[in-house]
């Protein structure tokens, strides 16, 4: 806190049981602490219960019209066995946290995707919310499968997240011009009766799916790349704090310790080594993208 900086801080539980709700009463408690909106909202929560973290998104845009930014809790490398979150001397699982920041500062933000198109599009002929049950007429689970080369009984692994995802296709206005962005979508649970796989965010019926995958290129060029646009924004201003939220299924499972290091010291490098860094590796993240809508 200080004199420059309000915190309000706050919580909901099962965050997969009417998300919007959940959001929507989290972002207010925010609201009634600050006396107000707040500047900067950070909001993480638990990816494996099945949320639909979109409906958790728009419960919140019904309070808060600042930029939302955080991501899914996540846990070591290894098979997924579940993560869990913090709030004050409370840890649970389940549930999400809130952390409202308000007063005299501003935020710029900046994005960085690190997985490139492979060109294979396939549609989602078939879906319930967050569940994709169909991929051009095939059960879901079982392309999902046989693309990472591994069994639909096999545990689910961040080395298997990390290696494929599904980009959907969006229209972007990018310096005056439409072009092409994803939004990436991993697999984070089963439903072996139906076959489905389940996403963190649902996917429209009828939505082109690109696989993409990851080149440890493009990842560290797109970082430093996002980080010397922050610069430029900052206009030699020098940051008083920086936060970021980084792909878990990136950082040792893919690029591996040596790489995740240099990766980070030149994003540091570039943005400002004097201020304070903090955040966390997270099991999907979220930003601003497009008009309030958030991957």
């Amino acid at each position: 806190g200080g004199e420059g900086l309000k915190v309000a801080s706050a919580r909901v539980d099962a965050v997969d049981v009417d998300g919007k709700a959940k959001g929507r009463q989290i972002a207010r408690s925010l609201v009634e602490q600050l006396g107000g909106e707040p500047k900067l909202t950070l909001l993480v929560y638990d990816p494996l219960g099945g949320v639909d973290v979109n409906q958790v998104l728009q419960g919140a845009r019904q309070e808060v019209s600042s930029p939302i930014v955080g991501g899914a809790a996540s846990q070591p490398a290894g098979p997924v066995a579940g993560t869990y979150q913090y709030f004050g001397d409370q840890a649970f699982s389940g549930g999400a946290v809130a952390l409202g920041l308000a007063g005299d500062f501003s935020v710029e933000l900046g994005l960085s995707h690190g997985t490139s198109p492979t060109g294979i599009v396939m549609t989602l002929t078939r879906a319930e919310g967050n569940k994709l049950l169909e991929l051009d007429g095939r059960p879901a689970l079982d392309v999902w499968s046989e693309s990472v080369g591994r069994g639909e009984d096999d545990k689910l692994s961040q080395e298997y997240i990390g290696a494929l995802a599904m980009g959907v296709e969006r229209k972007r206005l990018i310096n005056g011009h439409d072009e092409t962005v994803y939004l990436i979508r991993a697999a984070f649970g089963f439903d072996r009766e139906t076959k489905a796989v389940v996403v963190q965010a649902a996917i429209p019926e009828g939505s082109k799916i690109m696989f993409h995958h990851r080149t440890i290129e493009v990842v560290k060029d797109g970082a430093v790349a996002m980080g010397k646009s922050l610069r430029d924004r900052l206009a030699g201003r020098h940051p008083w704090a920086v936060l970021g939220f980084e792909c878990g299924g990136r950082t040792i499972p893919f690029l591996g310790p040596a790489e995740t290091l240099d990766e980070n010291l030149k994003l540091q490098a570039v943005v400002g080594t004097e201020a304070p860094w903090l955040g966390l590796i997270a099991w999907g993240e979220i930003a601003p993208f497009g008009a309030g809508e958030e991957p």
